[in-house]
Formats: structure tokens, sequence, C-alpha cells
């Protein structure tokens, strides 16, 4: 491989986030590794290659937060998509830059969506898709099935989506959990302009407090509810997702 070729291939490698051989990525700057239309379905299955660029539609079963990590002594950012249903689903991890567009589009649960010049992956036992520098997230229809009135709330209610006026907002408070792991947790508050409930936010779902403003719109997906001695509060973990809301 030539010195032009071998600079073609590290920023493909580069884009993969290092997750990939130099082979694979020689392949793909060399377009020999070719890009299709394909489907949930059939990346589960493993009937997608590994290594192969490809476009797929499908329902947002899932967005997590925006994670944040240390490589080579540089602060990056990456975020897991899971596209499909209970039956056959597969996550997408988008990484850079990239981690930002299901917040900017925005992508929520339920909606329709296309992701375009993604990069099947081999995980373990399963298969995902891994973003390059090229990669795209289309919105195709929305999801509307988000809980605007608290009314509609039971007291045991799981895996809800729940959107709102922030009324006050916390700042994540930090502690030691279980074996030592850290936590943190921010205590808010939402109303649907009648009632307002207390939204506990944990781990990843508190660090979004600092970006959330009272008067501000925020949706928690994956939520969860508990009755309290003060009424029905909302808690959004680690799982769940925070989106703050533009109206």
């Amino acid at each position: 491989m030539d010195g032009e070729a071998r600079k073609s291939a590290e920023k493909v490698a580069e884009e993969y986030g290092g997750m990939i051989s130099m082979k694979s990525a020689e392949g793909i700057a060399e377009g020999r590794i070719p890009r299709r239309k394909t489907g949930v379905g059939e990346i589960a299955a493993g009937k997608v290659s590994d290594g192969e660029i490809v476009d797929v539609e499908g329902e947002v079963y899932r967005v997590f937060n925006k994670i944040k990590f240390e490589k080579d002594g540089k602060a990056q950012y990456r975020r897991t998509i899971v596209i499909g249903d209970r039956s056959a689903n597969i996550r997408a991890i988008l990484w850079g830059a990239k981690a930002e567009l299901p917040d900017y589009l925005p992508v929520e649960r339920g909606d329709r969506i296309g992701m375009d010049r993604m990069r099947v992956r081999r995980f373990e036992d399963s298969y995902e898709l891994s973003g390059i520098g090229e990669s795209m997230i289309r919105r195709i229809e929305p999801c509307k099935q988000c809980i605007t009135d608290f009314s509609y709330i039971s007291e045991d209610a799981r895996e809800i989506d729940v959107a709102g006026r922030l009324v006050s907002v916390g700042q994540p408070k930090y502690f030691n959990g279980l074996g030592g792991k850290k936590g943190s947790v921010a205590d808010c508050s939402i109303t649907d302009g009648k009632t307002i409930l207390r939204l506990v936010l944990w781990d990843s779902s508190s660090e979004i407090a600092s970006e959330m403003h009272p008067g501000g719109y925020v949706k928690a997906e994956y939520a969860s509810a508990k009755k309290t001695d003060a009424g029905i509060e909302l808690s959004a973990s680690d799982l769940s997702r925070i989106l703050i809301k533009r109206r």
C-alpha cells in the first residue's frame, strides 16, 4: 500500500473511532466494501457482512443519553440508538459530533428514521451499526405518543415518555453507591400547565440538568412513575433519555 492509500485508510479508520482493522479501512477507502440498503431484521439475523456500509430504515425503540469518554487524552462522545422492536432490534453507535444529531433533529422514541452510510460491525454474538464521518440520520415520520397531560400517568407507569415545562431545576449531586460506584442525581419539577410533578434524574440523565432552565421544555423518554406521600413522582434513570425540547 503506497503512502496516499495508507493515508486514506488511516482517515477511514479514524472516522470509525479506531474500531475497525486496517484491512477493512483499506476496503472502504478503495470502494471495495459497497454500500447497500437493508433492514433491521437482515442485520440482526447476520445476513449482512461485517464491515459493509448500509442505509437502513426503522422505528426508534430507544435513545440513550450522550456519553462522554476519554480517548488519547481527549474528551470524546458517543450516543446509542436502538432501532427495531422487542422481537428484532439492533443498536447504532454515533461518535463525536454525530452524537449530537439525535438532539438537534431531534430523533425521538417511536419515530421512523433512516440511518445512511452506517457500518455493520460484529459485536460479541450479534451485530450493530457504527457511524462514520459520512453517516447521517433522516427523520421520516415522527411519533406523537408522548404524554403531555399528566392526568394520564398512572402511579405504576413504566417505560413512558413525558414532556412538560420546567418549573425548577436542581444541579447534579454526586454520591458513592454500592460497591463504591459513583452516581449522581438531580431533583427537578415539570408541569403540564395544570399539575406539577417531581422529576428525579439519575446518573447520565442528571448530567443534562446543567443544560436545562426553568421555563424551558423537556422530554423524559423511558421514564417510570411511582406513588409517594406527595403524589406521583417521575424518575429518569441511566437507561432513560432526556431531551431539551425546542418549541
